[in-house]
């Protein structure tokens, strides 16, 4: 109940402080977000360092179908559609970037760090500009934090499936998590 409850406090605090962001915020100037709402639309012919991240660009579509079908009135506003991906790829974000700092929480509880130590942690990550910037935009950033917190995690834990897991989730959110795999050899050698 503690981390449900966290989870939705971090949520509030993201959701407020990135909210205004999403609004405003012209993407079309940034070429991840252009290739994140494409893949959002089905055309996966994007950037090559791009294509392969599609967990959340298809969440984001199957979300955005749900939307339409329980909605099928058509809304005639300009970028209708382009809004309803922009507006779901933020809540999806959120989603991730709050759980990512409620794993952050209990992954500082393993150092055995007090509550309200591992509490300021967690809200100095999902307050910092770029948890912001990642939960506002059409980005993937979000599942590559929680992949990096989860990875921590279960090395500290050593918890062979967390682990395998979330290298795995951690290499379909953004590749540059590979250097993280030599983390787990490392972390043998430091134990406490």
């Amino acid at each position: 109940m503690k981390a449900v409850l966290i989870t939705l406090l971090h949520m509030s605090i993201i959701f407020s402080s990135s909210y205004n962001l999403c609004k405003d915020y012209n993407f079309q100037h940034s070429e991840d977000a252009k290739s994140y709402v494409k893949m959002a639309s089905g055309d996966f012919d994007v950037n090559v360092t791009h294509k392969y991240r599609v967990i959340i660009p298809t969440l984001v579509r199957a979300t955005v179908s749900v939307i339409n079908i329980m909605n099928p009135i058509e809304i005639k506003r300009e970028n209708h559609s382009l809004w309803i991906k922009q507006f779901t790829f933020f809540l999806w974000n959120t989603i991730f970037i709050a759980i990512s700092g409620t794993i952050l929480f209990y992954y500082l509880r393993l150092f055995e760090l007090n509550f309200l130590s591992c509490f300021i942690g967690s809200l100095l990550f999902i307050t910092n500009r770029f948890a912001s910037y990642s939960a506002a935009l059409p980005l993937v950033d979000s599942l590559y934090y929680l992949s990096i917190f989860m990875f921590l995690y279960g090395i500290k834990k050593n918890d062979l499936i967390i682990i395998v897991s979330f290298s795995l989730l951690g290499l379909f959110s953004k590749e540059s998590f590979v250097f993280f795999l030599p983390l787990i050899i490392f972390s043998k050698f430091y134990k406490k």
